[in-house]
């Protein structure tokens, strides 16, 4: 149950982050993959930027990619909560198997149990095997978002 609790919160915490930060990651990915060329219009920097986007494709433009970024962070967060609890849960485990009781904390939150008080190495290892995990499977809904946010605005010619 709590690795279903934690791939919810991952999911909801990847659902607010992609709409809080899609504007900056459109800003970002535009600034990365501008190519310049002589006598080319290029970004100059991030003011220069924002203007470009809203002149050519309005408010709409700051939330290029949006969906895949969606369908991106939301797997990648859930992943990543659900692996670093159930290896941080997994190994943090008494060996004997007892029940752990519940002790009283230092803070003023009160008792916490003592299933917490885990090692800082377990926490990096937990860490370290869960972002290796959510990034192997989310990699190619990354691949997309980019290229959907660098996509050029399509010009017609009628000279043809």
């Amino acid at each position: 149950m709590a690795s279903a609790n934690s791939m919810i919160a991952g999911a909801g915490g990847g659902f607010v982050a992609s709409i809080a930060t899609c504007p900056l990651d459109v800003i970002k990915t535009k600034l990365q993959a501008q190519q310049v060329k002589t006598g080319h219009v290029n970004y100059m920097g991030v003011a220069a930027t924002v203007k470009t986007i809203l002149k050519h494709d309005g408010f709409r433009g700051l939330y290029r990619g949006l969906g895949p970024t969606i369908l991106g962070y939301l797997p990648t967060w859930a992943i990543y909560f659900a692996v670093y609890d159930g290896i941080k849960n997994h190994f943090g485990e008494n060996p004997s198997g007892d029940i752990q009781h519940i002790y009283p904390a230092a803070q003023v939150k009160g008792y916490q149990p003592l299933a917490r008080d885990h090692p800082w190495t377990l926490h990096i290892l937990s860490a370290m095997a869960a972002g290796a995990t959510s990034t192997l499977c989310t990699n190619p809904l990354w691949v997309i978002k980019t290229r959907f946010m660098v996509r050029t605005r399509p010009t017609f010619s009628f000279s043809q």
